[in-house]
């Protein structure tokens, strides 16, 4: 604050030096020219007024020049980070492409964790459906987490998005969340766990609810 104080004079001193050149050589070309020293003699209040006003234009302006530097520096802190040392042969694309992937993956955890949460209520109990839905959440945050580290590692840049919530609280029976599990494996891509949940939606169909559901739910693959 100090330097900016001592600064202060100097720039006054400055402005008001480039002022007074100014008007001295308005005047001199007043001196040279009679016919306008007599419109000066005519109309000199107004010229006055008129001067007074520019004064108040450059001091504007001087404001509006600190704006547009102030605006520079918040242009400064939204620019684009430098590329990572680490990175080659490596597409923007493919970035944004893995961002999308992890958040695809953080949602389908975030909808089996729900899944899990509701085969695991006492008026579902059914702790094997909890159990899976479980280790399908697991599987797919490892997921994400794997390739939020491959980012870093292709010195990519993640950025993570907000995760949707769930569209269901209650998912029913084990044969419909099963089945909207299906939807989801669909979704992000997982060809082992499309054909797993396939099966697991036969068996289940050929069961039937009720007892062979509940039979289903102590078979050892859950």
């Amino acid at each position: 604050m100090a330097s900016i104080k001592s600064f202060l004079p100097v720039t006054v001193l400055i402005l008001a030096a480039i002022i007074s050149c100014g008007g001295k050589a308005q005047e001199t070309r007043r001196l040279e020219d009679p016919t306008t020293f007599i419109g000066h003699e005519h109309s000199h209040g107004g010229r006055s007024s008129n001067g007074h006003n520019g004064h108040l234009n450059g001091n504007k302006g001087h404001s509006n020049g600190h704006n547009g530097h102030g605006n520079g520096h918040n242009g400064h802190s939204n620019t684009i980070m430098p590329i990572s040392r680490c990175r080659h042969n490596y597409h923007e694309r493919t970035e944004q492409a893995i961002n999308r992937q992890i958040n695809l993956f953080m949602h389908a955890g975030y909808v089996y964790s729900s899944m899990a949460q509701h085969f695991g209520r006492c008026d579902v109990a059914l702790p094997g459906f909890t159990k899976f839905f479980h280790q399908l959440a697991k599987d797919q945050r490892e997921k994400s987490e794997s390739l939020m580290t491959y980012q870093n590692l292709r010195g990519g840049t993640v950025h993570l998005s907000p995760v949707t919530a769930p569209a269901l609280s209650d998912w029913g029976s084990g044969l419909e969340a099963m089945s909207q599990a299906l939807e989801m494996e669909k979704s992000v891509n997982q060809v082992d766990k499309i054909f797993t949940l396939s099966q697991y939606i036969s068996n289940l169909e050929r069961v039937g609810p009720g007892l062979g559901e509940y039979l289903f739910d102590k078979l050892p693959q859950n």
